[in-house]
């Protein structure tokens, strides 16, 4: 547990289980997590045509709002420059916040290369996080700092996954430096050579960088590729997680 003895939030993103998806209706994951022992989830959208398509019934909405925390992951190439117009940009924006509002959501991640504009996130009455990205994105710390800097209003989603594929002092940088911007956790393990990944094919060095995170009092959310076919699997996998964040050895982390 954390310093404040109290319970650790953690979550699921849908993401976890796209391969149990038919077709781009991310709607569909939520009628197979409805006996997952967590305190809440992520709705990952990850591309703009899964935006569009997405159906959450209005039963679906009464029940995520029982939860303690619901999230969602905004797609990529949501406002890419040179790529979506003002127009198209402001109706993404407009279905995004309609399904915040519908499903009770606390926090909405988007990537730093696709946040819009200050004058665009106002409109809406949403709580942003960007977060920080793998290697080879071409995002450093270094941005993802001056956009913590510059706009007060948006928060961090800080990635484990992420930070170890740059450096294994790369989570403790974010926990050190924007402890009070952190609003959630993607935590999934990691090695040299991948990153989403089950706790099992973790690297030692990731399990050590992760522990900075154990002292934060944020929802943490599992986000992993899950190679699963059957929900029990899952199941086994998110008490594993939990295990590992409640573990004695990172009590005084």
């Amino acid at each position: 547990m954390s310093k404040t003895d109290k319970k650790r939030v953690i979550t699921f993103a849908l993401g976890n289980i796209w391969r149990m998806m038919r077709g781009i209706d991310r709607g569909k994951l939520l009628s197979k997590v409805k006996n997952l022992d967590v305190d809440g989830f992520e709705i990952t959208i990850l591309r703009v045509n899964e935006l569009d398509a997405i159906k959450i019934s209005d039963a679906q909405c009464r029940w995520l709002k029982k939860f303690h925390y619901v999230s969602i992951h905004a797609p990529t190439h949501l406002a890419r420059k040179g790529e979506v117009s003002k127009e198209e940009l402001l109706r993404r924006m407009d279905t995004l916040y309609e399904l915040y509002k519908k499903v009770g959501a606390q926090n909405i991640v988007i990537h730093p290369d696709d946040l819009p504009d200050k004058s665009i996130l106002k409109r809406y009455k949403m709580n942003y996080s960007t977060e920080n990205m793998e290697h080879g994105r071409g995002i450093t710390k270094k941005h993802v700092a001056d956009i913590l800097r510059k706009n007060p209003k948006i928060g961090l989603c800080l990635d484990v996954s992420h930070a170890h594929t740059i450096s294994s002092k790369e989570t403790k940088y974010y926990v050190d430096n924007f402890r009070e911007k952190i609003t959630q956790v993607h935590f999934s393990g990691a090695n040299r050579k991948g990153r989403h990944l089950q706790m099992k094919n973790s690297a030692k060095s990731f399990m050590k960088s992760m522990k900075p995170i154990l002292s934060l009092d944020v929802p943490i959310i599992i986000e992993e590729n899950m190679p699963f076919k059957k929900m029990e699997q899952v199941k086994r996998e998110i008490k594993i997680v939990k295990n590992i964040l409640n573990s004695k050895q990172y009590k005084n982390a």
